[in-house]
């Protein structure tokens, strides 16, 4: 059974697998592709977007690489502000505060940050990583090796999205600062310079990766640019980050 498959079988049979290591057999973004290729199919649900992960100096360092990663997000992966979330689906769930983009019109490739400024709009979100590997989380970062990490798409789980929406060159985005609070306890602040030093710039990466392939982010694509506060381990209750800039706030659910 190649690595694609089992990781898919892991996600529909709910049950974690042993980090796969030197069995990929493949390179890891491949592995990722074929996987939410499988996943995609099984669910009937469309790819909407990508999330782009380890974009802070230490995550990058805890994994032994220099620049970001990126994983590919499904219709089913982006819910609404307020949704109520069964942890009985989901592995083992972290949770971050993330600014999510929606490309307002088609970016070219290898989009700079000033076109993608004025492209995207800019919206509240939660990323909430989890791992279909045991044992995935080390406290602060995956526990994994980077090619375990790209393979499992990324750690994708859910992203949680508010409704309102601003133009991206509207906002000062370094300066957006996030208050996270579960049942109204606050239990961890942000800012934007948390994404390499400039959101702006995770999703500038993502679009010169994917221009190596040929490939553009289209308008209605969505992209969680990566984490303005620490992981922390989900437990049940209602989760709520608080944004400045006229962005709002955004919550969700875990039962």
């Amino acid at each position: 059974m190649d690595a694609a498959t089992r990781l898919d079988e892991a996600a529909s049979h709910h049950r974690s697998i042993a980090p796969l290591g030197e069995s990929l057999g493949a390179a890891p973004y491949e592995v990722q592709q074929a996987a939410v290729t499988r996943r995609a199919r099984r669910l009937g649900s469309r790819p909407v977007g990508y999330k782009v992960a380890l974009t802070s100096p230490a995550a990058q360092a805890a994994l032994g690489t220099s620049e970001p990663a990126t994983g590919r997000l499904l219709a089913v992966d982006v819910l609404p502000s307020g949704a109520t979330v069964d942890l009985d689906v989901m592995f083992a769930p972290v949770l971050e505060a993330e600014l999510v983009f929606r490309v307002r019109e088609d970016l070219p490739m290898g989009a700079s940050a000033a076109q993608i400024a004025q492209g995207c709009d800019v919206a509240a979100g939660l990323e909430c990583p989890d791992s279909r590997y045991a044992d995935w989380f080390g406290g602060d970062f995956p526990r994994l090796p980077l090619s375990d990490v790209i393979a499992d798409n990324c750690l994708v789980g859910l992203i949680v999205v508010a409704d309102t929406w601003l133009p991206a060159d509207a906002v000062d985005l370094p300066a957006v600062t996030a208050r996270l609070l579960v049942e109204g306890e606050q239990v961890a602040t942000g800012r934007g310079t948390e994404v390499l030093g400039d959101p702006l710039r995770s999703v500038a990466w993502l679009s010169g990766r994917l221009a190596v392939a040929g490939e553009s982010l289209p308008a209605g694509t969505y992209v969680s640019a990566g984490t303005l506060t620490p992981p922390l381990v989900v437990r049940p209750g209602e989760w709520r980050c608080v944004f400045s800039a006229g962005l709002g706030d955004v919550s969700v659910r875990f039962r």
